[in-house]
């Protein structure tokens, strides 16, 4: 593959994570539950009973861990929505604020040059 190739198959990688990001959480707990239970099948010296007992544990946990994983990266558009609304009203007061700061600032610098303009005439 060539390396125009490479970057573009990085890159379609990387936005099908980016908007698909339970999927990368899915497959990595799923991925670390097989590795587990791998190791511990092959485990010397490990009773069967313990072997199952543990791949059951595994099996009851893994949808809860993987649950709360991708609810930490996914929200829904009701969450998504308030958030972006409380970030809409902070901008607006930031905006207002900075137009106040330019226009004070505005004032000053035509008053400075007003003060500057009647002194001059005086002399």
């Amino acid at each position: 593959m060539t390396a125009s190739g490479n970057s573009l198959a990085r890159q379609l990688d990387e936005n099908y994570t980016d908007e698909e990001p339970a999927v990368r959480t899915g497959l990595s707990t799923t991925a670390v539950a097989a590795i587990i239970a791998g190791i511990l099948y092959f485990w010397p010296n490990l009773p069967n009973e313990v072997v199952t007992g543990i791949v059951a544990v595994i099996g009851i946990l893994l949808p809860i861990i993987t649950a709360f994983l991708i609810r930490r990266k996914v929200w829904s558009p009701a969450s998504v929505m308030k958030v972006a609304d409380v970030l809409r009203e902070k901008a607006i007061e930031q905006l207002v604020k900075r137009a106040a700061y330019v226009e004070t600032q505005r004032l000053a610098e035509r008053k400075k040059m007003d003060l500057s303009h009647t002194e001059e005439q005086t002399d």
